[in-house]
């Protein structure tokens, strides 16, 4: 009997953890992820929400939250974008525990072995929520928000083939800064090394799809979240300031290398360090391809 309901208890968990990854439309909910290799022990909570409007060829949009580490508020700010494009929200939670500046802002970066990088958990995502719900998207649009910014713009930049059709990083904090040295002396991760990032994998990454979205009035130089090492501070005396230095350092270095530059600035009036307000920016900007930058 004992073995019986033992068997029975662990087939219902594998029932339940098969399903787990299954979406409810219009159901904002959540599920536990425990991927494997490096990150194996480690947990990720990830929420989510499948619009009603959503089809088979719903395109899958990672949102990625700041240094509250609030998914589950992240992912509901961007319901309405999900219904008016017929998205499917996937916003993982990197606990401060299992994922350390080090991991989440940085991205793990500093790890010489890149199956280290947090972002390969992004990618093991999208194929996870792509099969488990029948989606025939071949790729993902990415947005962050201020400590997501940083991610966000790091994924683009380093990852070596991300999945990646358009990613948004809004209102970060530190850059990794498209160059290599001779600019200051700050070290890799807050500028490139060519042991971690050749120049025709920099090449590669000035061709791909990024939007930088600056609230102009984002300018507190004192702010308690606001990243202030040194490194930091060589950055700019705000967000405003360090998102402009990287956009201008990435179009000097892709005029260098003769690449063509992809990536585009968009910076918006009267507003601050707002998530909310950069993510209605960045709406359209991801899923309108004649929406103009503001």
């Amino acid at each position: 009997m004992i073995r019986r309901q033992a068997l029975a208890a662990l087939l219902a968990g594998l029932c339940a953890g098969a399903h787990a990854q299954q979406l409810v439309a219009g159901e904002l909910a959540r599920f536990e992820y425990h991927p494997s290799g490096f990150f194996q022990g480690k947990t990720v909570p990830v929420y989510h929400y499948k619009a009603q409007t959503a089809r088979q060829d719903a395109r899958v949009l990672f949102v990625i939250h700041g240094v509250e580490r609030d998914a589950r508020t992240t992912c509901s700010n961007w319901i309405a974008a999900a219904e008016k494009y017929g998205l499917v929200l996937v916003a993982p939670e990197f606990g401060s525990a299992d994922f350390p500046q080090a991991l989440f802002q940085l991205g793990g970066l500093t790890a010489s072995d890149e199956s280290h990088w947090t972002y390969n958990l992004i990618e093991s995502l999208f194929d996870l929520i792509r099969e488990s719900n029948g989606l025939t998207a071949t790729g993902y649009h990415l947005f962050g928000h201020s400590a997501g910014g940083q991610f966000a713009h790091r994924l683009a930049l380093m990852a070596r083939q991300p999945r990646i059709l358009g990613v948004v990083a809004a209102n970060a904090g530190t850059y990794t800064m498209p160059t290599y040295g001779g600019w200051t002396d700050t070290p890799f991760p807050y500028t490139l090394s060519k042991q971690a990032i050749s120049e025709e994998r920099l090449g590669a990454a000035f061709r791909r799809p990024l939007t930088v979205i600056l609230g102009e009035s984002d300018t507190d130089a004192s702010g308690a979240n606001l990243p202030n090492s040194k490194a930091a501070q060589s950055q700019g005396p705000h967000r405003f300031a360090r998102g402009q230095r990287f956009y201008a350092l990435a179009q000097e270095q892709s005029q260098r290398l003769g690449v063509p530059l992809a990536w585009k600035l968009v910076t918006v009036p009267g507003v601050g360090h707002s998530s909310k307000a950069t993510g209605r920016v960045a709406a359209p900007l991801l899923f309108e391809p004649s929406s103009p930058p503001r």
